[in-house]
Order: C-alpha cells, then sequence, then structure tokens
C-alpha cells in the first residue's frame, strides 16, 4: 500500500512526564533575587502541541512589548519531528538559576494538538521536583502555576487550538500574589498559601522545558550552547507569522464539483466558501490555490469556486450567504452581466495562467466542477460519534492539509487519512481506497472506511471495521459530524435544528431525519401489564383524567336515557421508561404504530346509579408529552437522540366515545325543570391503593353546542369518589328544559282560552246562548290541549307543572260555565212555571218586583264573577311561578 498522505510523523500518547511539543514564543524569563541584581532567564520554549510538529519560538521579544524591529526573523524550535512522544526531546537552561522571592515567565504559545497536561515549564530542584511547574490543564480549562513542591493555583483560562496565544506569570512569593496576563487580559490572585510556608524558590535547580522532571536532573544530555537541545529542530520565523493572532484556515478540497455540491462540503466541514474582500486576501487566497493547481486541474485556470451568487434581475453580485452586494472584486473579464446559468463565480488559482489574470475573477456556469474553497474563522472541531467511553480513538478532530489531501486530526492522539493502494499487475490503478482511523502510538489500534469514489469523505454516517480496540466491536457506526449542540446530524454529515428530527416533515436531503423514529422502545424485561412503580408504599401514582364532551346527541326523556360524543384523556409518568426525539407537540409523539405498548389504565363508563352504559369506542392514541429537557449528550450513540425521563415526561392517551348511558329524569317541575345527569368513569382491574384516577374542576368542558331541541346543558362539574377498592370520577351535567316551546305552544294558547272564557262575564246576561256555548267551547279546547301536551310527554305517576296548570285551566273554565248557569238560574230558571205550556206562561203576569230583584241578584254574580276569576287566575299565575322557578333538588 502507498500512502499520498504526510509521511510517517504521528503522535503517541505520552505520560504525563513527557509531553508533546507546542509552538511558543519565549519571551523572556526574569527574576528577582533579595539583595541581588534582575536575573534574566533568556530563552523560554515550550512544550507539547499535538501536529505531526510542533515549535518554540526562542525570543526575547514579545508581540506585545517587541524588542526586535517588524519584519525581524526569530528563531522557532521544532519539537518531535518525527510525531512520536518521546522523553528526550526539551531544552534545558545551562545557566546558573539563583534562588528568587519573584519571577516573571512570559511565552508564546501555539498548541497544535491537546494533551490532559502540557507540561509548559519544569523547575526542579535536589529537594524538591516540582519546585515551580507552569503547565496547561485541558479537561478543566485552567492554567496551572504549581510552586514549592505541594502548593498549587488553579487559573481558569481556556487554551484555544492553533493559536498564537501571549502568556505572562508573575509569582511573587513575598507580596503573596500572582499575577496572569492571558491575550489581552491581566488579572492578579492572591495566594492560597494562607501559612506562608513558602518564602522563594531554591536556587541551584535544573530548568526543563517541554517536560516534567520526575526527579532533579533527570539524565538529559547533549549541551548546546544557553539551552541544551535534545532531538529538536531549530527554524527561523518572521515576527509577524506568530504575532497573528487570529485563526484564519483556509482549506481547498482537491477534488472539482459543482457550486452545490461545493457549498455543501464547506458546510459540512464547518466552513463556508470564501469571498476575498481586499487585494490582500484575494492574493493570500491565490497562493494557496497555487498549491492545489494539479489536483483541480480541469482543463480551465479558474479551478477553484468562490462564494458569490449573481443576481439577475438586480444584475449584481452578492455573498451567496448573506446576501450583501460585494463591495470588492477582481474580474478577468470586462463582461459581467448576470446571467442564468452564468451566475456563480470562479477563481483563477493556477500559476500557468497570465500573470495578470492571477487570482482573477471569472463569470461561470453554476453546473460546472470546480474545487472549493472553504474557510473558517475559528478552529472548527468535527465530532466523532458512536465510540465507546474507552475507546482509543478521539472524539474531536479539525482538518488539515497533507500534500494536497485534506486530514482529519484528533486534537489528542488520532488522524483518519486517506489511502490509495499501488498499481496492480496490470498497471490500473483505482483513484480511491479507503480512509483509514489510526493512532501512531499504537499501531495495532485502527479503522478502515471503505469507499465507493474518490470523492467520498468520511463525513455523515459510515460503518467502520475496527481493529484491536478496547469497544470489543468489529463494525461500528461512527458518525463524524460539524453539527452544533441543538443540531441534527444528517447521514450525509449536514445538520439540521434537532427539533426538526422525527417531525413528519423531511429536512435532510437524504431524508435521514425521519428515519428510525422509534420515541419509545420497551425493553425485554417490560411487563405492560404493571402498572408504574409507586414512589412509596402511601402514595398511589396518580393518572390525571380530562373530559372534553363534544355534543349531546340526544336526551330521551321517555326512556330516561341520554347520548353524548365524549373525549377521555389520561395522563401518567412511567418512571420505567425513556424516550427519544420528542417533539413539543405531543401529537407527533405517537406510539401507535409500536407492536409493543407501555401500561396504560383501562376505564369503564358507567351510568346513574353505576347502571352498564352502551360505550362504542370511535378512535384512540397514544403520545408522549414532553415537559423537561433531555438528558445530557450520549456521544456512544452514532446519531444525536435526545433522551427524556418517563419519570419527567408523560404519557397521554387519549380516546374517544360514544356513551348511551341513563338518567334518572326528575319531572316534577317539567317544564320548567333542571336535570342532573351522571356519567361515572372508573378504574378497572387496579385497585386505589396503587393507581388513583384525578381530577381537579378544570378537568371537563364541554365543546359542542349547548342548546339542544328541549334541553340545554348549563353546567358540567367532575368530581373525585371511589367505588370499593376502586378509583373512579363522576362527571355530573345539569341540563335546564327550554322552556320556551311550551310558554308558546301550551301555556299561552291555553291562557287565552282561559280569557276568552272569562269574558263571557261581560256579555249582555239575558244572551245565555252565547255566554253557554263560549265556556263550553273553551272548556273543550282545553280538554283537548291537555290531551295533546299529555300525549308528548311522559306519563308519570306524579303530577307535574304542567299538568297542575292543565287541571288548573280547565277548572277556571268549568268554573266560568257553571257560573254563568247559576247566574241565568238567578235571572230566568225560577219563573218557569210547573206546566210546560207555553201558552200558559205567556199568559202569565210576573209581578214587577220579584222579577226586578232576581235581576238584580244575577248581575251581582256576575260582577262578583268578574272579580273573582282574575283574582283566583293571579293568586295561581303567582303561585306557579314561585313554583316553577324554585330550584329543583
Amino acid at each position: 500500500m502507498k500512502r499520498l498522505s504526510r509521511p510517517g510523523e504521528r503522535f503517541k500518547k505520552t505520560p504525563i512526564n513527557s509531553r508533546q511539543g507546542t509552538k511558543i514564543t519565549e519571551q523572556a524569563t526574569q527574576a528577582k533575587r533579595k539583595k541581588a541584581s534582575l536575573f534574566s532567564l533568556l530563552h523560554l520554549l515550550l512544550r507539547q502541541a499535538v501536529l505531526r510538529q510542533f515549535f518554540v519560538v526562542v525570543s526575547i521579544c514579545f508581540c506585545f512589548r517587541s524588542a526586535v524591529a517588524v519584519g525581524e526573523e526569530v528563531t522557532a524550535v521544532k519539537f518531535q519531528q518525527e510525531g512520536v512522544p518521546r522523553k528526550d526531546t526539551l531544552l534545558r537552561y545551562l545557566g546558573d538559576f539563583p534562588g528568587m522571592t519573584a519571577i516573571t515567565i512570559c511565552f508564546r504559545l501555539n498548541l497544535r494538538q491537546y494533551r490532559d497536561i502540557d507540561i509548559i515549564l519544569s523547575y526542579a530542584v535536589p529537594e524538591e521536583p516540582n519546585e515551580l511547574v507552569i503547565a496547561f490543564v485541558h479537561g478543566t480549562q485552567t492554567i496551572l502555576v504549581q510552586y514549592c513542591g505541594s502548593v498549587g493555583e488553579n487559573l481558569t483560562y481556556p487554551v484555544p487550538l492553533r493559536q498564537w496565544i501571549p502568556v505572562c506569570v508573575v509569582l511573587d512569593l513575598r507580596a503573596r500574589f500572582v499575577e496572569l496576563l492571558f491575550e489581552d487580559r491581566v488579572e492578579r490572585f492572591g495566594l492560597r498559601d494562607s501559612n506562608n510556608t513558602c518564602h522563594g524558590l531554591r536556587g541551584g535547580g535544573n530548568l526543563v522545558l517541554g517536560q516534567d522532571q520526575d526527579a532533579y536532573n533527570g539524565g538529559f544530555s547533549n549541551v548546546r550552547r544557553d539551552f541544551e537541545a535534545v532531538n529538536v529542530e531549530f527554524e527561523q520565523f518572521q515576527e509577524e507569522d506568530y504575532c497573528l493572532a487570529e485563526w484564519n484556515n483556509i482549506l481547498i478540497f482537491p477534488e472539482p464539483r459543482t457550486f452545490e455540491e461545493a457549498i455543501h462540503f464547506c458546510n459540512i466541514s464547518g466552513g463556508a466558501i470564501t469571498v476575498p474582500t481586499s487585494e490582500e486576501a484575494n492574493q493570500l487566497i491565490f497562493n494557496k490555490t497555487t498549491r492545489y493547481a494539479e489536483f483541480c486541474n480541469i482543463g480551465y485556470v479558474d479551478s477553484f469556486w468562490l462564494g458569490v451568487k449573481g443576481i439577475v434581475t438586480s444584475q449584481t453580485w452578492n455573498h451567496y450567504i448573506t446576501g450583501k452586494v460585494l463591495q470588492y472584486t477582481n474580474f478577468v473579464l470586462e463582461e459581467t452581466s448576470v446571467k442564468e446559468p452564468f451566475t456563480c463565480m470562479s477563481f483563477v488559482g493556477n500559476k500557468n495562467a497570465i500573470a495578470n489574470q492571477h487570482g482573477g475573477w471569472s463569470v461561470t456556469d453554476c453546473r460546472y466542477l470546480r474545487c472549493p474553497i472553504c474557510q473558517q474563522e475559528k478552529v472548527f472541531l468535527l465530532k466523532a460519534r458512536g465510540l465507546c467511553k474507552e475507546s482509543h480513538f478521539d472524539r474531536q478532530y479539525f482538518l488539515t492539509h497533507d500534500k494536497g489531501w485534506i486530514t482529519f486530526t484528533g486534537i489528542y492522539y488520532s488522524t483518519i487519512t486517506r489511502y490509495f493502494p499501488s498499481p496492480c499487475e496490470n498497471g490500473d490503478t483505482r483513484a480511491y481506497d479507503f480512509w483509514q482511523l489510526s493512532r501512531p502510538d499504537k499501531p495495532s489500534v485502527k479503522a478502515t472506511l471503505q469507499t465507493d469514489s474518490p470523492y467520498d469523505y468520511p463525513f455523515g454516517r459510515h460503518t467502520w471495521t475496527v481493529e484491536n480496540d478496547v469497544c470489543g466491536r468489529t463494525n461500528v457506526t461512527i458518525l463524524i459530524t460539524s453539527c452544533k449542540d441543538g443540531q441534527f446530524s444528517c447521514n450525509d454529515g449536514s445538520c439540521v435544528d434537532i427539533e426538526h428530527r422525527c417531525n413528519l416533515e423531511i429536512d435532510c436531503r437524504d431524508e435521514s431525519d425521519e428515519m428510525d423514529c422509534e420515541f419509545l422502545t420497551l425493553d425485554q424485561s417490560y411487563n405492560s401489564d404493571n402498572p408504574p412503580p409507586r414512589t412509596n408504599a402511601s402514595s398511589p401514582v396518580s393518572v390525571k383524567l380530562s373530559l372534553d364532551i363534544y355534543a349531546i346527541r340526544s336526551i330521551d326523556v321517555g326512556e330516561f336515557r341520554f347520548t353524548c360524543d365524549v373525549e377521555v384523556t389520561t395522563e401518567w409518568f412511567d418512571s420505567r421508561l425513556q424516550f427519544r426525539h420528542l417533539n413539543n407537540a405531543s401529537t407527533l409523539n405517537s406510539l401507535n404504530r409500536k407492536e409493543r405498548q407501555p401500561w396504560t389504565p383501562k376505564l369503564e363508563l358507567l351510568g346513574d346509579g353505576r347502571t352498564t352504559s352502551d360505550v362504542t369506542a370511535r378512535r384512540g392514541s397514544l403520545n408522549i408529552r414532553r415537559y423537561a429537557g433531555p438528558l445530557e449528550d450520549n456521544d456512544e450513540e452514532a446519531q444525536e437522540s435526545e433522551v427524556f425521563l418517563g419519570s419527567e415526561n408523560s404519557l397521554l392517551q387519549v380516546q374517544k366515545f360514544t356513551v348511551a348511558t341513563s338518567c334518572q329524569f326528575g319531572l316534577e317541575k317539567f317544564p320548567f325543570d333542571t336535570q342532573k345527569c351522571s356519567m361515572i368513569i372508573k378504574l378497572s382491574d387496579i385497585t386505589k391503593n396503587y393507581v388513583r384516577l384525578v381530577a381537579d374542576a378544570d378537568s371537563v368542558v364541554f365543546s359542542g353546542r349547548r342548546g339542544m331541541l328541549q334541553y340545554q346543558l348549563v353546567q358540567e362539574k367532575i368530581i373525585e369518589k371511589d367505588m370499593g377498592d376502586y378509583s373512579m370520577v363522576e362527571v355530573q351535567l345539569y341540563l335546564e328544559n327550554l322552556s320556551t316551546f311550551y310558554i308558546t305552544s301550551t301555556y299561552v294558547p291555553t291562557l287565552i282560552i282561559v280569557v276568552i272564557g272569562y269574558l263571557v262575564f261581560f256579555f249582555p246576561i239575558n244572551n245565555f246562548n252565547e255566554r253557554i256555548m263560549v265556556g263550553l267551547t273553551g272548556l273543550l279546547v282545553e280538554a283537548t290541549f291537555f290531551s295533546q301536551v299529555n300525549s308528548s310527554i311522559p306519563n308519570t305517576a306524579y303530577m307535574k307543572l304542567v299538568d297542575i296548570w292543565m287541571v288548573f285551566c280547565i277548572l277556571i273554565l268549568f268554573q266560568v260555565v257553571v257560573s254563568v248557569v247559576i247566574i241565568h238560574y238567578f235571572r230566568d230558571m225560577k219563573t218557569w212555571p210547573v206546566h210546560t205550556n207555553l201558552a200558559v206562561v205567556n199568559s202569565v203576569k210576573r209581578p214587577g218586583g220579584e222579577e226586578e230583584r232576581r235581576r238584580n241578584t244575577s248581575q251581582q254574580v256576575n260582577k262578583l264573577c268578574q272579580i273573582i276569576t282574575p283574582l283566583s287566575i293571579a293568586v295561581f299565575l303567582v303561585v306557579y311561578i314561585i313554583l316553577a322557578t324554585t330550584t329543583q333538588n
């Protein structure tokens, strides 16, 4: 096999006393000694960074207080050129080191990779190997200043990778403080040595840069001028090179792609297609691209994409992300109009082009193939997911170039490198083969990813073949992603918001965000017949119940029955469960399609008097309601998967029924009655000691039309009750009779007939026939009304208010008829002879006085009926209204 990547330089994990190199600019080490002159530790260097090579720049100057003119060179020392950690790579100061009460140490640091602890300086005396130690602790993101062996100060300052950082440490043991300059921050801290046992650093010791000394003068040799240099290489640096604080890395993927594919690759690598904003930036990009012209040679000198997009309507060239019109351009040709599909911009990055076209911009069809120039404004760490916690491989990587190819470098030890096969016997050579994840310090530990195309990268989700890792698996699915916290990695490495995971909408190009959407996976040990465990023996599991009554379909007063559509919602927590990638909308977290269901409460619906109801199930659903946030992300899973505890997020069961149940109507006050119908929901199969239904006043709502044909719903209540050993709730519906119909169809007509009957008392007294006919007709009509009303309402053994009204109306009309007869009797009936011969009757002469008295008496009786009848009607109406409006028990 021939590997067309970086040569053999790789890192190996070292013990704490053999840290690998970093880049440091040693600014100055000054020491103050009691009753002594100022002592300068000239060349202070670093150690420990993690690329294949790392540097310590030895100089007396600082970038923030330079003693060297701009443009001058300073010396750089490269540690561990071969990339293998070793104890014999170091710098040791050869001068005399006096005793001191205060010391100032300044350096520049460029960490290429992290270690658990990066030793910058170690000073040992015969009595104490850790007389002074300055180190960086990556795990706690602190700078450690340890003095006098046991006393240490941990100062919180995170150190970025691959960026020059100026650091100064001032330790004053007499004034009892340590002062730290880190980048542009200066802070002072009091020493924690409250006993004041350390008054100064002892002289005559051994000062080593880049290694931790386990003992005084740990056996290093090969003296060289002021420092002993062992297995290091010196290189000259321009001061401005290491004084640049910004990270501005340019990555070029050496495979031609369309503009859309280039955008995708820059995105998944954590960058964006570059857009030069000045002549200097344009020249810098040209200098970068010329090294890759041979890889991106497609027959054109404009072989690279720029992040520029043309707008046809406005005829402007804009930044492809921000949409802002460019302020700087460098077009090769004068023709810069925007025409479809020539709306993209390519870059001339080939020295073979005409000199005046170097770094020039060219209008290009977006479908053409060019190499993407991706720019990262900071060190962007890719995450490797799917490895076990004990795995030997790193979990974070950044991208670097190696002889034209992209390499993934772990922040600690690992690398992912592209390998090509050797030519076959027939001379054929495939242009691709595999990627290998390896550790230089553990050659036998590796993982291999076969590729199907030279354009394939290990971004996204792939199955790797692993050898000799501690996880014990041969085929491991590893996801390499640039996605941030709160995002989901598609299989191709692109990112979407994690809230879009399993929300029934496709957001990933490969649709992977809607794959494997199992919100719940039950263990084999889970028993769906057992309820959730109680928190303690005296507290049963609470099942919150709520009821939504959609409609009351019918009320059959005659059958003492009503029918309604209800939706019963139960909610509970099951601490045995864990859920995944829950949405905020519970309807999207459905468990209806699962073959195995978790435990659910079984409900029984009863009617008044706990009678059996006819229940028809219409539909049901089982969902998960999200209340709390997810647990901390577990990168042992290849895909980001938010995990939620069942003790903090509930199960939600929604069931819709049509219920026909009995209601004991009380019709004494019909049609001014208010009925209370009850529906009981009982928890069956489990006693109240283990599970209990819980409902509050707001647990029942009515969302349908309250007014029905005969009744309207005026109030609904829900009450917790018990039925023996079982928990239940009672839903009470209060129905008010719509009496307006009876008032208009029964009460008003019958009252009018009564009034008409009463009016006969105002007819002429001597007109008996008309008076009696009106009274009898009204009586007959009232009787007919009574019969019709009784046929339309339930027959009861007791009198209803409507019955009382009808009987009263009949009695009033009967009284009118009787009164008319009596009046006529007083006026005329006593003048009739015993013989009925009309001739004799007509021949009888009536005495004038007696006839006058009878006429007066009849008029007085008629007048009395005119007064008593309305009074009796009024009294009855008052009493009747009081009865009708009195609340029914």
